[in-house]
């Protein structure tokens, strides 16, 4: 799995490169996985459904996926990757919630972090656990 907190924009800048963004992709492969590619609904009214997109969909500036800075192609952040990690920690790896809790501090306090429930941030929904074992 591996993870990067470092975003990228998903348009090239006058330099043919890209920019300092929001949000990043997660990668999680393995034979347990629900495959699927979540969290990035391209339409302008996201339901927020997971997995909501299949590769080859017509994806447009405009759409929710890049509704952090549409000029420039800014990621929108949807998932925390936090939430990621600790579903496969726990539910691949074993991990009882009292073990996930201490290794990801944040599972602890669910009522302000809400790593498995998902929350709103600003305008900005944020989805928990998303099923991925």
């Amino acid at each position: 799995m591996p993870v990067s907190e470092f975003g990228r924009t998903s348009k090239e800048n006058a330099s043919l490169g890209t920019d300092h963004a929001e949000a990043s992709v997660v990668y999680v492969a393995g034979g347990s996985i629900n495959h699927g590619v979540y969290a990035c609904d391209p339409s302008p009214n996201p339901t927020m459904g997971v997995p909501n997109w299949t590769p080859g969909d017509a994806v447009t500036l405009g759409g929710s996926m890049f509704g952090a800075n549409t000029s420039v192609g800014y990621l929108k952040r949807a998932v925390d990757y936090r939430s990621v990690l600790g579903e496969i920690i726990r539910d691949h790896l074993g991990a009882t919630q009292e073990q996930l809790n201490r290794i990801i501090p944040g599972y602890a306090i669910e009522a302000t972090e809400h790593l498995k429930s998902g929350t709103n941030i600003g305008t900005t929904p944020i989805i928990g656990e998303l099923g991925l074992i």
